[in-house]
């Protein structure tokens, strides 16, 4: 327990010192938003690129992890869809927001130090090999259910799935993220190697990446707050933080996944919920407290299911 708590506390002092900044004023907003533009745009991408590049590769393909990850990411979504559509009674965009919120991880800004911290560079590479397609699959996903939502409660033809598709595969080349990923790999491939008076400068960039990450996640917390929603959020917590990492386990065990990428793959799936389900609830202007309380709630608890999840996946692992 004390081996977990050791490696999962810093990740969540640095998320609390940055919402402490935020609360007191020290920092404002656009101070908060810079550094997640930074982390975004640059520190990761380049962190992912640096572990692609060099890394020791999984002997499992790419696709292994995907066929384990995201079928347990589909049990937990829908879990949270119909518990609050069917028990709670909720109107549909909001059990959608129950779903994506109980399936749609933190990979970026939490997955990747606790992982790096955890499993070293292999547990940046799973998680680099999981975000190169994380992010299409999720918002597709979510946009295409929205939509549909929306569609039961306003009426209207609306867009097919097949244009949601499209557009959102056009966007995925501009995305920082696939950057690394795809130059980190053509990099790799071409047998090069980085000359130090370059491969230094990266390796600050990569190692600055993972404090800036979690205080600007820190920051944004602030700004979201839990603000109702109560039971319709511990119920996607309940779905995230234990439902699909335990999904996740059974798949990876049925298919025989490599032992060294189960113990990053399931702690990757019991991450919190991601930024990025409230920013679809703000697009879609539909219950944007359950999103942000999800969110708020999950990066809370995580502190001590992310400690219990590395405690069992180091005993029988």
């Amino acid at each position: 327990m004390l081996f977990a708590i050791e490696i999962v506390l810093p990740i969540f002092t640095l998320i609390a010192f940055g919402w402490t900044l935020a609360a007191v004023g020290v920092l404002g907003r656009t101070a908060g938003a810079g550094l997640a533009e930074f982390a975004a745009k640059v520190g990761l991408p380049v962190l992912i690129f640096k572990t692609i590049a060099s890394a020791q590769m999984t002997a499992d393909a790419p696709w292994m992890l995907w066929a384990c990850y995201f079928p347990g990411a589909a049990i937990a979504w829908t879990a949270g869809h119909l518990f609050a559509g069917r028990v709670l009674r909720r109107d549909p965009p909001t059990a959608v927001i129950a779903g994506i919120a109980s399936a749609f991880a933190n990979t970026a800004f939490v997955g990747l130090p606790l992982a790096q911290r955890a499993y070293g560079e292999h547990g940046v590479l799973i998680v680099s090999l999981l975000l190169a397609v994380h992010m299409p699959i999720m918002m597709a996903t979510a946009t295409i259910l929205m939509e549909r939502a929306e569609r039961q409660v306003k009426g209207g033809d609306g867009r097919s799935p097949l244009r949601v598709m499209l557009q959102i595969l056009a966007n995925v080349g501009r995305q920082p993220v696939v950057i690394g990923v795809i130059c980190g790999t053509a990099f790799r491939l071409s047998g090069l190697v980085l000359p130090e008076l370059v491969d230094k400068p990266i390796g600050m960039i990569a190692q600055a990446s993972t404090p800036v990450m979690l205080f600007a996640l820190g920051m944004s917390l602030w700004a979201h707050g839990v603000k109702g929603e109560v039971a319709t959020a511990v119920a996607a917590s309940v779905a995230k933080l234990a439902l699909m990492p335990a999904a996740v386990l059974a798949i990876a065990l049925a298919l025989g996944l490599e032992r060294s990428n189960i113990g990053p793959l399931v702690l990757i799936a019991a991450l919190p919920t991601g930024i990025n389900v409230h920013m679809i609830a703000i697009q879609f202007r539909s219950n944007e407290r359950l999103a942000s309380a999800t969110v708020v709630m999950t990066t809370v608890v995580s502190v001590v299911t992310s400690s219990l999840w590395l405690m069992l996946l180091a005993r029988f692992v």
